[in-house]
């Protein structure tokens, strides 16, 4: 989708989503929300305990810029339509392969050298 008719011509914002994702977390912007799916432990107070992820967080980056505050439960409809829409999205990617730095080692199973 091109945003050159937005950003030379003045005309309105294309309406769509914005996907990207790493190899740890990933992320679907759809107006003003953000939905994160996050794969990484997160602390509890300081850094102990760790709780284990996966993480579906949801965030108002117009009042939030630093994505502090979750809003998920007061949008659970629209954390569900994001969910969902991230789980087609990604499902269509490649994964990334074990040895890629951030993958979650959990499970994996690493053959001794000869």
């Amino acid at each position: 989708m091109s945003l050159l008719p937005w950003l030379l011509d003045g005309a309105d914002f294309p309406e769509h989503d914005l996907f990207w994702r790493t190899s740890n977390q990933g992320a679907l912007r759809r107006g003003k929300f953000k939905y994160l799916f996050d794969k990484r432990d997160r602390p509890v107070l300081g850094n102990w305990p760790r709780w284990p992820g996966d993480y579906h967080l949801l965030y108002d980056v117009t009042v939030d810029g630093r994505e502090q505050a979750n809003v998920a439960e007061h949008h659970p409809d629209l954390l569900a339509a994001m969910k969902s829409t991230w789980n087609r999205i990604e499902s269509e990617l490649l994964p990334y392969p074990p040895e890629h730095p951030g993958v979650p080692r959990e499970g994996l199973v690493v053959s001794e050298p000869d």
